[in-house]
């Protein structure tokens, strides 16, 4: 495994940097876009599951996301509903990272920019 890059390390929580050791760069390419996108159903929903078999949104993102190719790095801040995404864009597209997004019930709302929500607290 690579060690953590200093963007892995704004991980708030050790089952977020856990779930980030998912997702390495193979290539090594420093060429990668930035996807930040506010997750709504992330502050609705921070746990999926029972409670004998519950697990965090962040972990199930996560693990969902180690399955698209091209994932270079990502930060999940559950606390504000935000996620960042590095992606190889010769590997793959905004529009499949949406898709597994959607997949697991977290599906971005892009239509929201960085400032427009404020934290809970």
């Amino acid at each position: 495994m690579t060690p953590p890059t200093a963007y892995t390390s704004r991980m708030v929580s050790t089952a977020q940097a856990q779930a980030s050791a998912l997702i390495e760069d193979p290539s090594g390419s420093e060429a990668a876009d930035l996807l930040s996108w506010f997750l709504p159903d992330l502050l609705e929903r921070p746990a999926v599951g029972t409670s004998c078999c519950a697990t965090t949104a962040e972990a199930l993102i996560a693990s969902e996301l180690s399955l698209v190719p091209g994932i270079v790095d990502l930060a999940i801040d559950a606390s504000t509903g935000w996620i960042s995404i590095r992606i190889d864009p010769t590997a793959t597209t905004a529009t499949d990272v949406a898709e597994a997004l959607n997949d697991v019930g977290y599906g971005p709302d892009r239509s929201v920019r960085s400032g427009d929500v404020t934290p809970r607290r």
